[in-house]
């Protein structure tokens, strides 16, 4: 396991928790290691300071999870993740999509500022959720 790995594990289980998919040294790595995933991770003075997986599956690509570290929030860190992204979605000309909480404002807000549009809002296992989707020009 290299020592990105583990900062991406260590911030998913601080705002996930341990319980968490994604807070698993077995599954992050299976995931990261399979054909058609990847991550990519932002520093800040020098620092990780945050991540997000991303999954690619039939003709789009999706992003799994992300987290940027709380003492760099505020700072436009996931605007450009999620540039890198949007990039990586054309790259591949395929549409890139995503989801969030409905009252995750700063990651709507994040998202938007990258480049992506509402797609929908709906309800399911009793949260309200706005998925977000871009796609290649």
């Amino acid at each position: 396991m290299t020592p990105t790995l583990l900062k991406i594990i260590a911030l998913n289980n601080s705002f996930f928790g341990e319980t968490d998919w994604y807070s698993s040294e077995k599954n992050v790595t299976k995931i990261l290691n399979g054909p058609k995933h990847g991550h990519f991770t932002i520093r800040h003075n020098n620092e990780f300071a945050g991540y997000v997986i991303y999954g690619m599956y039939k003709g789009y690509l999706e992003g799994l999870r992300s987290a940027i570290c709380e003492h760099f929030r505020g700072q436009g860190l996931s605007r450009r993740l999620y540039g890198r992204m949007i990039k990586l979605s054309d790259a591949l000309g395929v549409p890139y999509w995503t989801y969030t909480a409905h009252d995750n404002l700063a990651s709507i807000n994040s998202h938007l500022k990258a480049g992506m549009k509402i797609d929908r809002i709906h309800t399911s296992e009793g949260r309200i959720w706005v998925d977000m989707i871009y796609r290649p020009q």
